[in-house]
Order: C-alpha cells, then structure tokens, then sequence
C-alpha cells in the first residue's frame, strides 16, 4: 500500500498518524480553570465537566488528578489562601487580628464563592493550614486583662 501526495510516495503504514498536539494538564492548571469558572459564575458552575472543558480535556481524564469535585473544592480553596504571604506579626494583636482580618476579607471579596467553603469545609491544605497558625499567632499575644 502506497500513498501518493505532493508528488512523493511513501508506505502507508510508515506514517506518523495524526494526533493534535494537547497541552499536558496539571493539578495547578486544572484548579487555575475552576478558580476562573468559579469567580466568573459562582461555585455552582463548577463541576468536573466544565472544568474540562476550559482546560480542554475530556472529564474522565481530570480524574487523573483530581479525584472528586469536593478534592477540587478544597484545592480551590487553598490556592486562594496561598495569594500573597500574610505580613510579619508586629506583636500588638489588635493590630495584627486586625490585618489577618483584613487578609481573610480581601480573599472574599476577590472570590466570593470562598465563603460558602470556609464555612463547609475545614481548612486543611498547607496554604490554609499556613494561614490558620498565622492567626492563631497573633491571637497567643492576648492576655487575660
């Protein structure tokens, strides 16, 4: 078997067969998608279908990475805890209760879907995890008056 195109001929079975080329999916890039679907239209719009198809990709193949839309939630969440680094504790813990409240209160504001999953989930991925002993900090300073 031989094919013929723009005047040459080569076997048919020594052809590389056609396959577009896809973007390698990641964790990161599958929770950037769902962080973009989630801020756009809310929590509800994400679910692993429509997550896959932002990143391009088939749903089964999301769960590769990603067990479940809950993992995804909590994935979601700590990607949004890991924005920014909390500032230094300057030791005066109204000061700094204060900023980690102002902290906590931008992070909503940017994604307001995040408060549906602060009060429905614990916060355990290493970014919340970070935040959490960062406040528990600044709340060791108080003492009893």
């Amino acid at each position: 078997m031989v094919a013929r195109g723009g005047g040459r001929m080569s076997l048919v079975w020594s052809r590389e067969p056609y396959a577009p080329k896809r973007q390698a999916l990641s964790v990161t890039a599958i929770v950037r998608a769902a962080l973009a679907v989630a801020d756009a239209e809310g929590l509800e719009a994400v679910s692993m279908r429509r997550v896959a198809s932002e990143v391009k990709s088939g749903t089964t193949s999301l769960y590769r990475y990603v067990e479940s839309r809950d993992e995804l939630l909590d994935l979601m969440a700590d990607a949004v805890w890991g924005e920014g680094a909390p500032g230094p504790l300057t030791g005066d813990w109204r000061a700094d209760l204060a900023e980690v409240a102002r902290a906590q209160r931008a992070s909503v504001l940017r994604h307001p879907w995040l408060a549906a999953l602060m009060s429905s989930r614990p916060a355990l991925g290493p970014n919340s995890l970070r935040r959490l002993e960062h406040a528990l900090s600044a709340a060791a300073a108080l003492t009893p008056d």
